[in-house]
């Protein structure tokens, strides 16, 4: 595929420490955004470690004789044990805990797996969809009929995850797949980002910029509006996606990246 990618992480205005943490490897067609529990005990240690498992595994494994699927599978699972692992060995890491949402992007498709509250948007054309669902407690409350979802965006339980790396050796995660089209243009971000735009706003800046610019914009607006968490994301547009080519230009983490 070819395209361009960029991702950016700020520690917000209010946050003494940033335990956010993302990755972006445009030689693998992997994009990973991932929120460490704020309040935890090495909530960073959880997120950055987590994508480096995943990231780890993914790399040994691309010359394998497997599906995308199992393999992004496998590797969730071993950086989901990691995280338990981390959470449950001494005191200083103890109770941490993150999301974690990966995206892949392989052979014209897109391949999501994904736990907590972290998201995965698509913008195809004019329209902005979120591939991902939060695993929160309003989503619980919308499932069941007793929220809209315009009432789970704003409700008290939008915050209290149901699912996280550390919780439990392999909770289930959920996983996304589907083609890639000529211009899409996929945005993950963490809470501290996304609480603070409406699907609206989050369309126009993205229709209208760079995925650097776009990202510029949405850090220094979530600032302006207040900035009480740490901000990350990670924006990726698609050009091409399916054409072969061997070049790869990387300009720091402004990247164009063809795979």
């Amino acid at each position: 595929m070819k395209g361009k990618a960029y991702g950016s992480s700020d520690i917000g205005k209010v946050r003494t420490k940033n335990e956010d943490a993302f990755l972006v490897d445009t030689s693998l067609g992997l994009f990973v955004v991932a929120d460490g529990l704020g309040g935890r005990k090495a909530g960073d240690a959880a997120s950055k470690g987590a994508i480096e498992i995943v990231s780890r595994f993914i790399k040994e494994q691309s010359v394998a004789n497997s599906s995308v699927e199992r393999t992004l599978l496998r590797a969730y699972r071993t950086a989901a044990l990691y995280v338990y692992q981390l959470s449950h060995s001494k005191p200083a890491t103890q109770g941490a805990m993150t999301t974690l949402s990966v995206l892949l992007l392989k052979g014209g498709r897109y391949y999501i797996v994904h736990v907590g509250d972290t998201r995965v948007y698509l913008l195809r054309g004019n329209t902005l969809r979120q591939l991902t669902t939060d695993d929160t407690q309003a989503q619980i409350f919308v499932k069941q009929g007793y929220l809209t979802q315009d009432q789970a965006r704003t409700h008290k339980s939008r915050n209290i995850l149901t699912k996280a790396l550390g919780s439990r050796p392999n909770p289930k995660p959920s996983f996304y797949t589907g083609w890639v089209k000529k211009g899409d243009v996929f945005l993950m971000v963490s809470d501290g980002l996304y609480s603070h735009f409406t699907d609206e706003e989050v369309k126009f800046i993205l229709s209208e910029n760079s995925p650097r610019a776009a990202m510029e914009e949405f850090t220094a607006r979530a600032n302006d509006r207040g900035g009480d968490d740490n901000i990350t994301g990670v924006i990726v547009s698609v050009d091409d996606p399916g054409g072969n080519f061997i070049t790869r230009l990387v300009y720091s983490l402004d990247r164009i990246f063809v795979k």
